[in-house]
């Protein structure tokens, strides 16, 4: 009987053993063929994510990181995690009524500078430490290592992470990050191109949910042998256009409209010299794309104009996505679409900094007109197009939030999904005069300057408000409560179940 019951028990521990192995291999298997899959988009809400530990963006982070080399003057600990945690059990953070940390207890480690409108925010609702170690650490700095009482990283540097450890040399329990691993081909224009092409797959069949060529310009990436074949023979068909038809822009880590071109009847033929007609698609490996060029732009008192907005990433588990009001941003030159002047064509702000450098008198107010409120483009727009009072409110915002969200949809395979981590983005769209609203790309780490006094103003807020959302999540206060003393507005709130994640965005039958 002894020798039965033995066996017994051996018998069920080597099970249950057996069944462990199994779900480990299972869980990691599942998550690679999720996020490896032609169509990673699919029902992913709905999906039960592994730990991360398991997933292709976590062994991508591990094979293009470089830890302990000492950046921004900053000496990796291995032991720093559990460091912070013995902090943390004789330092517990106190909280006010709402269940939010108070100032003293909110510190912040940040690499933008000094003077930044967000350094201005953490100085406001709490206490920065590290001070010289900044975006622009000199090699004189001293080498310090971080301090455990941080529970706030909010940095300018969108890769800080690849050279100090998650989970090891920061974002321990009990602190949160600001950077998502795994967001690059979001920004990256070619990869951006490219999963929307494949998501539009995805809807084929359904073209009334998304169509890629109409959420965002046709786009063709110079180094993709077919896509290069494509756009030159498009090019050679229409030799001499009369009007620029298409723009070429640098597809990676370009910033302030540097790297791009408008495709004049000299420059279509400079580009297809350089291609040598074609036959050199594939061999060229500089980094372009060349995209539809949008040729009847909604206008503003004769100029072209596009929208800042902001995608806040709250949270990836589970999924939080949050919209911002942003600005209008204007040529500096009224619109001609024959034109070879750039200032006709981009409306980047730095662009008209820059031309404003010689005129000191004027800078203030160009850069005022250049820089329009949401608030003032629809007391002008609806006067002018006989539009209704809330056009902004039923139209506008809900067309940017449905593209903000099927933009994660087909991105979110790429993301670590890190419980700790959220990230803001900037997000830019443009009109055209049928009032279609076109995606043109996202931008990581947008820019938080004053510029002028009600840019500083709207930021100032956002930035504060954005802190306070995170904080909410770390710290399990209401979060919906502190979201309705906010600007921010849901696109997305995987908290909840069924179709309710939505807001209202998505038919049905595109989910």
């Amino acid at each position: 009987m002894a020798f039965n019951i033995k066996a017994l028990i051996g018998a069920i521990l080597g099970f249950n053993v057996l069944v462990c192995l199994i779900l480990y291999r299972n869980a990691e298997t599942t998550t690679s063929k999720f996020l490896g899959t032609q169509e990673p988009f699919l029902g992913f809400e709905n999906r039960i994510i592994p730990n991360y530990y398991y997933s292709e963006p976590w062994k991508e982070y591990l094979r293009n990181s470089q830890f302990h080399v000492k950046y921004q003057r900053i000496e990796d600990n291995d032991n720093y995690c559990s460091e912070v945690a013995e902090y943390q059990e004789k330092n517990p953070v106190q909280l006010d009524e709402n269940n939010l940390p108070l100032s003293s207890y909110r510190v912040f480690c940040s690499d933008y500078l000094n003077a930044n409108l967000v350094k201005d925010v953490m100085r406001e609702i709490g206490q920065i430490v590290l001070k010289k170690h900044t975006i622009e650490t000199s090699p004189e700095t001293p080498l310090e290592q971080l301090p455990p009482n941080i529970n706030m990283f909010f940095h300018k540097s969108p890769s800080w992470h690849r050279k100090h450890k998650i989970d090891v040399h920061f974002l321990c329990e009990g602190q949160r990050y600001n950077h998502i691993e795994g967001h690059q081909q979001m920004v990256y224009k070619d990869g951006a191109a490219r999963a929307c092409r494949d998501y539009g797959k995805y809807y084929s069949e359904r073209k009334d949910c998304f169509n890629p060529w109409e959420f965002m310009p046709e786009t063709f990436d110079l180094s993709d042998r077919e896509d290069c074949l494509k756009i030159t023979k498009y090019l050679l068909s229409d030799p001499n256009p009369d009007n620029v038809k298409w723009i070429k822009k640098k597809s990676r880590n370009s910033h302030n409209a540097k790297g791009v071109t408008v495709l004049t009847r000299e420059n279509s033929k400079a580009l297809l010299e350089e291609y040598e007609y074609g036959s050199k698609c594939g061999t060229i490996e500089d980094k372009y794309i060349v995209q539809r060029y949008i040729q009847n732009p909604l206008l503003l008192e004769g100029k072209k104009f596009d929208f800042r907005v902001y995608l806040l990433v709250a949270n990836t588990d589970p999924l939080i996505l949050l919209y911002h009001d942003g600005f209008l941003r204007f040529s500096y030159s009224e619109y001609n679409g024959t034109s070879t002047e750039m200032t006709s064509h981009i409306t980047n702000t730095a662009i008209v900094k820059d031309l404003m450098k010689h005129q000191p008198s004027t800078k203030a107010s160009a850069m005022e007109d250049q820089m329009w409120t949401f608030e003032r483009f629809e007391d002008f727009i609806v006067k002018k197009m006989n539009l209704t009072e809330n056009w902004l409110e039923s139209y506008v915002r809900p067309a940017m939030k449905k593209n903000m969200l099927h933009l994660i949809r087909m991105h979110i395979h790429n993301f670590l999904l890190h419980p700790r981590t959220f990230e803001l983005f900037g997000v830019d769209f443009i009109f055209d005069e049928n009032l279609h609203l076109w995606f043109l790309e996202v931008n990581r780490s947008p820019a938080m300057q004053a510029t002028t006094f009600e840019k500083g103003r709207i930021q100032s807020k956002l930035i504060k408000d954005l802190l306070e959302l995170e904080f909410a999540l770390m710290y399990n206060a209401d979060f919906d409560k502190v979201l309705s003393q906010t600007n921010w507005e849901k696109v997305y709130d995987g908290r909840l179940s069924g179709f309710e994640r939505y807001q209202g965005l998505l038919e049905e039958h595109c989910v």
